[in-house]
């Protein structure tokens, strides 16, 4: 590591209660290397698990996914990576994930979901994670897989005032449209 490095975020590991995980960077010296670390006794030594991450891409941040141990997610300056084995290879996530700095990434554990917060573009939510963990690299060689829907709970939308649109707040009122409601199925090419 570089001296006076900016440390960009911690995170303590959601499986072992020795492991943290940090994302640093020295930009400020010109230094635009990916940096993200891996202590598992607890911050006494480090391990560089930035892997096969593109030279010039700051890693914001960083979180681990609470099953399965080498999942792992990163925030960088041009968009959210994911990694299936703890750091050693790093995959782009697609799906239309703008290429933009992505400052803070969470993990809402009841939907597994992954919820992205951009430099100035707002948020983005991959919606149920969960068939990343039955991903290893084999299966990302393979052109297409298809992984069971998740059950989906039955939805009528709300037409306010029964209209098509928009309420009563007239014309000037801005609305967009909402994608698509229910269960879809997905393929590694969108994820990854």
């Amino acid at each position: 590591m570089p001296d006076n490095f900016f440390v960009n975020r911690i995170r303590a590991s959601r499986t072992d209660r020795d492991a943290v995980f940090v994302a640093v960077d020295n930009h400020k010296a010109g230094d635009y290397a990916p940096y993200v670390l891996r202590s598992d006794d607890r911050g006494r030594a480090w391990t560089s698990i930035a892997g096969d991450l593109p030279a010039r891409t700051l890693v914001w941040a960083v979180v681990q996914d609470h099953v399965k141990r080498d999942l792992l997610f990163a925030g960088t300056e041009f968009g959210i990576y994911a990694t299936l084995n703890g750091g050693r290879n790093w995959h782009k996530l697609g799906g239309g994930v703008p290429v933009i700095s992505f400052r803070d990434i969470e993990i809402q554990e009841r939907e597994n979901d992954l919820v992205g917060a951009s430099f100035g573009r707002s948020f983005f939510v991959l919606d149920d994670f969960s068939p990343l963990r039955q991903i290893d690299e084999a299966a990302l060689a393979e052109p297409a897989i298809l992984f069971p829907v998740k059950k989906a709970l039955s939805y009528i939308p709300l037409r306010p005032i029964d209209s098509p649109a928009k309420n009563s707040l007239g014309e000037t009122f801005y609305l967009a449209p909402n994608p698509p409601f229910g269960p879809s199925s997905l393929t590694t090419s969108r994820m990854l």
